[in-house]
């Protein structure tokens, strides 16, 4: 569905690889993923390639590595 979180693994063609992000869906079945930017990153991308991360829900998500602060997590004793 529209605005659902998906990783897509293409194994073939123009958009070859792992995409993650959020996905369009078009009038032929198949889907467009968008970034983080909001700009299309792969498209007309087949159902069968597809995960669902997350479903829609209202709210808007980013896939983002953690950066943790030097001494955030106290050692262990």
């Amino acid at each position: 569905q529209t605005g659902d979180m998906v990783k897509a693994i293409v194994p073939r063609g123009k958009y070859k690889g792992v995409w993650f992000g959020e996905v369009a869906c078009r009038k032929t079945g198949n889907f467009d993923i968008k970034g983080k930017d909001g700009k299309r990153i792969a498209q007309g991308i087949s159902y069968k390639y597809i995960q669902v991360i997350q479903r829609f829900d209202g709210y808007t998500y980013r896939k983002e590595e953690a950066e943790l602060a030097q001494g955030a997590i106290p050692p262990r004793a």
